[in-house]
């Protein structure tokens, strides 16, 4: 499966006085430091610098956790070499006499250094307590840190310095593992062995004058000469040892003065990696994506993987229902307002209900008024056109005005009743003011009784409401 590519790293120092936690930015094969907190063990960490949130799906992050060494068991093995799930079976079938511990109550994990020996490898069996893992991991969940793997810093030390000349090489610890050193053998360029010593307390017994210093360094004799006499009964040593110390000046000095009583052949000093050297080799580690001693037990992995996924869900969750919660809010208040206005419309229109009834009643009039006295006119217009229009022979007998119409009677001569239709066609073509009087004109009906009687006539106006409306 391709590994994602790392954004960011955080690689954190817990002790019991105090906390330091390195934050580093990712670039490419290499990691950049960002920024360093120092904090006591009871105070918070940043939580936006450790906690991973939903930027984690495009910006992934990796956090590293540095296990005290004190109560760590280191062994090393020479193996054909073979990929690493492979080396890590055949480590499975040693580890019964590689623990000190039963198998079900350890942590355990491998690192895997090169070999001059042909086809062979070394690997740096770490074998931890699991009460201990599990009490340190409880200590740094409480500061909401989940790491994705836990490293034993003197590891990185040792792999960070590359050095492989033969002999005795001494790393001293700093802060608070000040009296923890760890040991390596080196014979024909391979790890040998590997072991941490710690510096006893000076002895306490009343009345009895006791050099500290003199103490330790007898200790610290005792310690390495056996280890030197194993291995040169072994094989792989050949006496007298070389040593070397890799420490920084001040603390070179110290140490130097302790192994002066049996280096025979002096020490040869290097200088060393502090803490944020290292701290800086671990995050480019994570970055390059390289195998590591990792005593994260995977039931611990998974739960933090499961509180992540479930974290994103809740606040996703959290976040919808938020939005929803502020949607309602603003539909609220929107019904309140658009309640207030309607409310406030009403009560005008309740108000001008009355005005406006009454302005509707006296519309109501004034068009009847209106339409009483455009009758008026009408007709008396009507009047005038068709007493104007009548030829002198004919006589009107009747005219009967209605709203909207005109019924015309009269009578003609006889022989007069081309001029009856003309008379006819003079009325639908009569305008008043430059309209036309008459929208419409039926043909007149015309009749006679007997051959001398006058001729009937009769025909209807229907008046143009527009001409009558002035």
């Amino acid at each position: 499966m391709k590994k994602k590519r790392l954004h960011s790293c955080n690689v954190l120092d817990s002790s019991p006085v105090e906390r330091h936690l390195w934050h580093f930015a990712a670039e490419r094969n290499d990691v950049k430091l960002q920024h360093e907190v120092t904090a006591a063990a009871t105070a918070p960490l940043p939580q936006k610098t450790v906690e991973k949130d939903w930027r984690e799906l495009y910006q992934p992050k990796f956090n590293i956790a540095w296990l005290p060494a004190s109560q760590v068991f280191l062994r090393v093995v020479q193996l054909p070499a073979v990929d690493r799930q492979e080396l890590i079976s055949m480590l499975e079938f040693q580890l019964e006499k590689l623990s000190p511990l039963p198998i079900p109550q350890i942590v355990w994990s491998a690192e895997v250094l090169p070999s001059t020996v042909e086809k062979t490898q070394t690997a740096i069996v770490c074998i931890v307590s699991r009460d201990v893992v599990e009490a340190f991991l409880g200590k740094i969940e409480e500061q909401n840190y989940q790491p994705d793997r836990l490293e034993i810093p003197q590891l990185n030390q040792i792999l960070a310095d590359g050095l492989r000349e033969d002999g005795g090489w001494i790393y001293p610890g700093t802060g608070p593992e000040s009296d923890l050193c760890t040991v390596t053998w080196w014979s024909t360029g391979t790890l040998q062995q590997i072991e941490l010593l710690r510096l006893p307390p000076p002895p306490a017994e009343p009345g009895t004058p006791v050099n500290p210093q003199a103490a330790r360094a007898e200790f610290l004799r005792q310690e390495l000469m056996q280890t030197a006499w194993a291995g040169e009964m072994e094989g792989w040593l050949k006496l007298p040892v070389k040593w070397h110390l890799v420490a920084d000046e001040s603390t070179a000095a110290y140490w130097q003065s302790l192994l002066a009583s049996f280096a025979e052949e002096g020490v040869e000093i290097h200088s060393a990696f502090d803490r944020t050297g290292i701290a800086h080799y671990s995050a480019k580690r994570a970055v390059r994506s390289e195998s590591a001693a990792d005593l994260l037990p995977p039931e611990f992995a998974a739960r933090y993987h499961q509180q992540y996924v479930d974290r994103l869900w809740m606040r996703g969750l959290g976040a919808v229902v938020g939005v929803y919660v502020i949607g309602v809010a603003i539909f609220l208040i929107a019904l309140r307002v658009y309640a207030f206005q309607d409310g406030r419309i009403k009560g005008q229109v309740a108000a001008l209900a009355t005005t406006y009834t009454n302005v509707l009643r006296l519309r109501e009039r004034a068009e009847v008024l209106q339409e009483q006295l455009n009758l008026k006119y009408a007709a008396l217009d009507c009047w005038k056109v068709i007493s104007e229009q009548l030829p002198a022979d004919f006589t009107l007998i009747n005219l009967i005005f209605a709203p909207r119409g005109l019924q015309v009677y009269g009578t003609a001569p006889q022989d007069q009743a081309q001029k009856v239709i003309e008379y006819n066609d003079a009325i639908r073509r009569a305008t008043v003011n430059g309209q036309t009087l008459f929208k419409e004109v039926t043909p007149p009906t015309m009749n006679s009784r007997g051959a001398s009687a006058a001729l009937n006539w009769n025909f209807e106006c229907q008046l143009n409401v527009s001409s009558a409306a002035r």
